[in-house]
């Protein structure tokens, strides 16, 4: 039943795979999960949920990619972690 109500929402999933690792929680979400906060849901509309206030208040790719660079992110190339040199 979750499986199926995910790749409704998301049609791309399945040809990727994936596993479903918790249970849903209304603690937060995935974009929270993400940035390693279990604590409050994260999303561009601040009067509900919580959004760094460096990042663009819009549902864009560079809003998101602004918000994990707070937190230190960087995009790459691939999905190859890069090593930083200190």
């Amino acid at each position: 039943m979750v499986r199926r109500a995910l790749e409704r929402a998301f049609p791309n999933l399945s040809e990727g795979g994936y596993d479903i690792t918790s249970p849903a929680t209304p603690d937060y979400n995935c974009i929270a999960w993400a940035a390693g906060d279990t604590t409050r849901w994260w999303w561009p509309i601040p009067a509900f949920y919580y959004w760094p206030q460096e990042a663009p208040l819009e549902e864009t790719l560079e809003a998101f990619v602004q918000a994990f660079a707070t937190l230190g992110f960087i995009p790459c190339d691939d999905e190859t972690v890069p090593t930083l040199s200190r």
